[in-house]
C-alpha cells in the first residue's frame, strides 16, 4: 500500500507538466508559432509520465525505464529545435549537435556496457543537460543585450531560466552518480528532483503565459 501511494506521488510531481501543457494548448492557435516545440515536448512528457505509470503499476517497472530512456532521445530533439526556433541554433548547428547527442544516446544505452535501455544511464544525460545548459545561457545573454527593459515576463527568458535551474543540478546529480559517491548521499540529492520538476514546470507556467500572441499581417489592396 505504501508503495502504491508514493508512485501515486511521484507520478503527480512528473505529471505536473500537465500544467504548462495545457496552458501551451489554450493559446495553441493564438501563440506566436515559435514556441510551438516547447508546448509539443510538454505534451510528450505528460504522456511519458502517463504511460510509466500504467507500467509500474502493472508490474513491469524495468519498461517504465525504458519508455523514458527512448522517449528523452524525442525529448532532446524537441528542446533543441525549440532554439532553433529562438535562432540560437542555426539549421544545420542544430542537425550537428541533434545528430552527436543522438549517437552519445546509442552508444550510453547500446554500445558502452552493451543492451542497457532496461536501466537508467548517464552520459547522454550529461550530455543532454550540458547541452540544455549551454544554449540557455546562450539565449539569455543574447536577450540581455538586444533587449533593455524588464526580462521578467519575457517568454523565452523563462523558459530558458527554467532549462538552467533543473538542468545544471541534472549534471551534478548524474556526475555525482557516476564518481560512486555513498547511497545515502546519492538518495538525498536525488530526493531533491521532484520538487525541482515541479518548481520548474511552475516556471514554464508562467512563461506558457507570456508568450506572445502571434503576428496578424494585414494584406495591402
Amino acid at each position: 500500500m505504501e508503495k502504491s501511494l508514493q508512485y501515486l506521488i511521484n507520478y503527480l510531481f512528473g505529471a505536473s507538466v500537465v500544467l504548462p501543457m495545457l496552458g501551451g494548448l489554450v493559446k495553441w492557435n493564438k501563440m506566436e508559432p515559435a514556441y510551438k516545440p516547447v508546448i509539443i515536448a510538454f505534451a510528450g512528457l505528460f504522456l511519458n509520465e502517463t504511460l510509466r505509470y500504467i507500467l509500474i503499476n502493472l508490474g513491469v517497472g524495468m519498461r517504465s525505464i525504458a519508455s523514458y530512456n527512448y522517449f528523452v532521445l524525442v525529448l532532446m530533439w524537441l528542446y533543441t529545435w525549440q532554439f532553433a526556433r529562438w535562432k540560437v541554433l542555426g539549421k544545420n548547428a542544430h542537425l550537428i549537435v541533434g545528430g552527436a547527442l543522438t549517437v552519445l544516446w546509442v552508444a550510453d544505452y547500446f554500445l558502452i556496457d552493451g543492451w542497457e535501455i532496461d536501466h537508467s544511464r548517464f552520459w547522454f544525460r550529461i550530455g543532454f543537460a550540458l547541452t540544455l545548459v549551454v544554449l540557455s545561457i546562450q539565449c539569455i545573454n543574447s536577450l540581455i543585450i538586444q533587449h533593455k527593459q524588464s526580462l521578467l515576463f519575457n517568454a523565452r527568458f523563462l523558459f530558458c531560466l527554467g532549462f538552467l535551474m533543473y538542468y545544471t543540478y541534472r549534471i551534478f546529480n548524474d556526475a555525482f552518480t557516476l564518481r560512486g559517491f555513498s547511497n545515502d548521499f546519492l538518495k538525498q540529492i536525488n530526493d531533491l528532483n521532484r520538487y525541482l520538476v515541479v518548481l520548474q514546470y511552475l516556471v514554464f507556467l508562467i512563461a506558457v503565459l507570456c508568450i506572445p500572441r502571434k503576428k496578424n499581417f494585414l494584406r495591402l489592396s
